[in-house]
């Protein structure tokens, strides 16, 4: 038995986010902003895998995944160590708004 996703319906625009329609029109939740790119889905028909297997082969991580913690990253790189380094400082901040715990 094979289990299938069931895909939302696209037609053209109506599926854009914040009305950007260069990086949002044939997949949903991509917040990437470099639509020059070959691999980005507005490019191909492949959706997310190009990018994917882009960024694995590289030893890095996809766009989405760093603008998903952070929409303002910009660098210093996309490697997995640099997204590594993006959630421990985020999770610090948090933990520094919230203020000391105490368990009861």
């Amino acid at each position: 038995m094979v289990l299938t996703a069931a895909r939302p319906e696209r037609n053209g625009d109506e599926h854009m986010i914040n009305g950007d329609e260069k990086t949002q029109n044939r997949v949903l939740f991509c917040t990437c902003m470099d639509v020059k790119c070959p691999n980005h889905p507005n490019n191909h028909s492949g959706g997310c895998e190009p990018c994917i297997a882009k960024n694995l082969a590289l030893g890095e991580i996809p766009t989405c995944f760093f603008k998903k913690v952070d929409p303002e990253y910009r660098g210093p790189g996309y490697f997995m160590k640099d997204f590594a380094a993006l959630v421990m400082r985020k999770n610090e901040t948090e933990n520094e708004r919230q203020g000391p715990h105490t368990i009861s």
